[in-house]
């Protein structure tokens, strides 16, 4: 499946998905598949400033700052997850 999501993609979460935060994971409530999707606690982070639209690059950029990880690693691992959350409806490209 192709990527939607680059490092210049302004994306954020959809705004009818509910979502709570326990002991550092995040419950991400999808109610058209009748399912919620469990967050681990760097995707909770990711999850938490993507309620206001975020570009990619910088997202990562701040993530790199803040936790020991490399600009690649971090790059390949936050598309990943930002085109799974897309794919999955629970985010949106602003």
């Amino acid at each position: 499946m192709a990527e939607i999501v680059t490092a210049e993609t302004v994306l954020m979460q959809r705004s009818d998905r509910a979502s709570a935060t326990i002991d550092e994971v995040t419950a991400v409530m999808d109610a058209d598949a009748d399912a919620y999707l469990l967050i681990d606690a760097i995707g909770s982070v990711i999850w938490a400033r993507l309620a206001q639209p975020m570009r990619i690059g910088d997202l990562c950029e701040e993530l790199t700052v803040s936790y020991e990880v490399d600009a690649e690693t971090c790059s390949r691992d936050v598309l990943e997850f930002a085109n799974d959350l897309v794919r999955r409806g629970l985010a949106v490209v602003a």
